[in-house]
């Protein structure tokens, strides 16, 4: 599997929480995005109660979201194209 599987991959898994109502759900998704509210430079939005967005200068990079007791993330490809571009850590070296 090479990165680009990988990180498609992250929308069809994500990590079980175990969570047992759907008001945990709601409790968890509003700690996460207050967690991202205080600790990130990214601009949060609402979706609804369990999901959010993620944005970075102006651009929408990411959705979290948890459902059925699963914590998940969908990244948005525009943005992870442009990371790898840029990104010395995973662009080959000459």
């Amino acid at each position: 599997m090479d990165l680009t599987e990988a990180i498609a991959d992250l929308n069809n898994f994500g990590i079980d929480l175990k969570l047992e109502e759907y008001e945990d759900e709601v409790f968890y998704a509003s700690a996460i995005k207050e967690w991202f509210i205080l600790n990130c430079e990214y601009e949060v939005y609402t979706i609804d109660e369990r999901e959010f967005g993620v944005e970075l200068e102006g651009e929408n990079i990411a959705t979290i979201y948890i459902q059925n007791s699963v914590l998940a993330i969908r990244i948005h490809m525009v943005f992870f194209w442009t990371f790898l571009s840029l990104s010395p850590s995973v662009t080959k070296r000459q």
